[in-house]
């Protein structure tokens, strides 16, 4: 191919690019009767649902939500909160996710052509900046309502211009691009303020926030509230299975949450507070036994062909049969280290000015992932890694927990849960294991 061509390619493969607006047209269901279930289910649900979805970081949830928000738009005004991007996340509690959702939702009322009452913001603002007074020694404490305000202003302007207003999906960190949500509480703080009245009057402000942007949109609100899926074992527990501040919004909601919440005890305490669990298992290459998956190895494929659609090629035109294989089994079904490696390959063979990604090329971009992982493996990594090969299972420690966070074990589903090695690692821990073996 020709360098242009090669350009193209590259940049149709960006693992850190979110699927939204016009590029969902490379969304590949992977399961679109549970697509058309979740869907079904948002529809025809009387009183506001609210749902946890869940799965390893770079599954695609992200993709699979704002595709969801596109089989809705003909129903629903949906609002996408990315937290990851409005706040400190390694920081954020359960108030300060109020404090968004809040805020997002008036905002886009205001891009979907139903302004709101500024009152109505404030009403909210003060109703945080009294918990905070109360509860802390802040006693001046204040959020930035006017930096917000014009944050909405220039989100409005900027949709006009780009011909997005009266949007019905609108994605919150499109619209604050320069404010961060954090009110610099503890723990410890917080964990006394959800006790508090003042709760219940945020509540109370959220929902006069959502009934009047139902109302003057004439839409009901599905509201994605993405990212939280990084959070460390302790925040996922607080926020999801320890409280039930974020049941307090009166319209549909989807909390995307950490991978170890769901495969531990506490995801019984969190389906006490929230409806529905929504698993978004990665694309399965083989089974448990070892026998290959057809249908696994025809998404990822399709991934590819829908992109390459774009320039327009073809996947022979760009790679030969055995190196896309290894990308995809390399990939162990997870679509972000999928798109990466592709990527990669892609780069390789540009380099080396080769007409098409050959094996070799897809050897080297396997191999420089297979190096990032191992640097990050250390002696309690290890025995977790020879726990899982031994056991087929993690231990539950909080070493585990990052094992599952940060891919090094893989979980996949047949009519039961089971786990893995990631693949790009598994010959070199199995070496390993077998060494240490007496």
């Amino acid at each position: 191919m020709i360098p242009t061509e090669w350009k193209r390619v590259y940049g149709l493969f960006d693992p850190l690019k979110k699927l939204e607006g016009d590029s969902l047209r490379f969304f590949v269901a992977r399961d679109r009767k549970q697509l058309d279930t979740i869907a079904t289910e948002f529809r025809i649900a009387l009183t506001p649902l609210h749902a946890l979805m869940v799965g390893q970081r770079g599954t695609g949830k992200s993709s699979e939500l704002r595709y969801l928000g596109r089989q809705l738009e003909a129903d629903f005004l949906t609002v996408i909160i990315d937290v990851d991007e409005l706040t400190d996340l390694f920081n954020v509690n359960h108030v300060e996710v109020l404090y968004v959702i809040g805020t997002s939702v008036f905002a886009a009322a205001t891009v979907a052509g139903s302004a709101l009452p500024e009152s109505l913001l404030r009403d909210l603002y003060v109703s945080i900046q009294t918990l905070v007074r109360t509860n802390t020694e802040d006693k001046k404490f204040e959020l930035p309502v006017k930096d917000v305000l014009t944050s909405i202003a220039a989100g409005v302007a900027a949709a006009a211009t780009g011909g997005l207003l009266g949007a019905i999906i609108v994605s919150a960190s499109q619209i604050f691009k320069d404010v961060k949500f954090n009110l610099g509480v503890s723990d410890q703080v917080v964990r006394k303020m959800e006790v508090k009245p003042q709760i219940s009057e945020i509540s109370r402000c959220i929902n006069r926030i959502v009934e009047e942007t139902e109302k003057a949109s004439g839409r009901s609100l599905f509201v994605v509230v993405d990212g939280l899926d990084r959070v460390d074992a302790a925040q996922g527990r607080q926020i999801f299975a320890e409280s039930q501040v974020l049941d307090q919004p009166a319209c549909h909601l989807v909390y995307v949450i950490p991978a170890h919440l769901y495969y531990s005890p506490y995801l019984n305490q969190a389906k006490q507070i929230f409806g529905k669990v929504y698993p978004l298992a990665n694309v399965k290459l083989h089974t448990k036994e070892g026998a290959p998956w057809p249908a696994g190895w025809a998404i990822m494929r399709a991934v590819v062909d829908q992109r390459l659609a774009a320039v327009p090629l073809k996947r022979d035109d760009v790679f030969d049969r055995a190196s896309l294989d290894l990308l995809i089994e390399m990939s162990g079904g997870l679509m972000r280290e999928f798109v990466r490696l592709v990527q990669n390959a892609s780069l390789n063979a540009l380099v080396a000015k080769a007409p098409r990604v050959a094996v070799v090329h897809a050897r080297e971009a396997v191999d420089a992932l297979q190096r990032d992982y191992m640097a990050g493996v250390t002696p309690a990594l290890l025995d977790e890694l020879f726990h899982v090969m031994e056991k087929g299972l993690p231990s539950g420690s909080e070493t585990g927990n990052l094992a599952l966070q940060n891919h090094y074990v893989l979980t996949q589903t047949n009519q039961e849960i089971w786990y893995e090695v990631h693949p790009v690692i598994a010959s070199t821990v199995n070496a390993k294991w077998v060494e240490r073996k007496p």
